[in-house]
């Protein structure tokens, strides 16, 4: 990373820490798990809301905050999506917005584009939705240690009987996973946690 974006990085951090002395006090840091760190994200084949390919490169050359929804979530979702779009607010104006993209997955088959447009609509504009056919979400979903089950539906149960729809997961421009980061979610403790993991590379 070059010394003016680690600059600026630390610069937010500060900011960040300096205008929520109550957060940093009562409540506890964003809750990572590193279980699937350093795993890479395997070959793509998803689209987006409006019907373009996202494949594999589409992961290279920037960080990626990767959500999992779906258009039946509704309030579990809610939070995570709110907190994304806090981040993306917070970081706007800053040279890290240019390398950061935001993608919210459907890992259900059935969620078709404008499912995902629906979902997204009242959230920040810049929120990349995708899904895809159920091979190529079961190939994804394998990769961040997702147990689909018997397929891509509503009710997919995670490894170890956990229900991590909404979680996050930290993927670095070499398309490997950094941490997934666990719900519930505070904006300002999120972009603090992601911009930590960026500063390590």
């Amino acid at each position: 990373m070059n010394r003016p974006l680690s600059a600026i990085l630390l610069g937010i951090l500060v900011l960040t820490a300096a205008v929520t002395p109550s957060v940093a006090t009562h409540t506890p840091e964003q809750a990572l798990g590193q279980a699937s760190a350093g795993w890479p994200i395997g070959d793509l084949a998803l689209v987006d809301t409006e019907g373009n390919p996202f494949v594999t490169r589409d992961l290279h050359e920037r960080w990626t905050l990767l959500a999992v929804a779906n258009s039946r979530c509704g309030e579990r979702c809610d939070g995570t999506l709110s907190a994304l779009s806090g981040l993306l607010r917070r970081i706007a104006g800053t040279r890290v917005i240019l390398s950061t993209q935001v993608v919210v997955v459907s890992l259900r088959a059935d969620d078709v584009p404008a499912d995902l447009r629906r979902l997204l609509a009242p959230y920040d504009a810049r929120l990349i939705g995708v899904t895809g056919r159920a091979e190529d979400l079961a190939g994804l979903a394998d990769d961040l240690g997702i147990d689909l089950g018997s397929g891509a539906g509503p009710d997919s149960t995670p490894l170890g009987g956990e229900d991590r729809t909404g979680s996050l997961w930290l993927i670095g421009p070499d398309g490997a996973i950094r941490a997934e980061l666990l719900p519930p979610f505070d904006p300002l403790l999120l972009t603090a946690a992601y911009l930590k993991i960026r500063l390590r590379g």
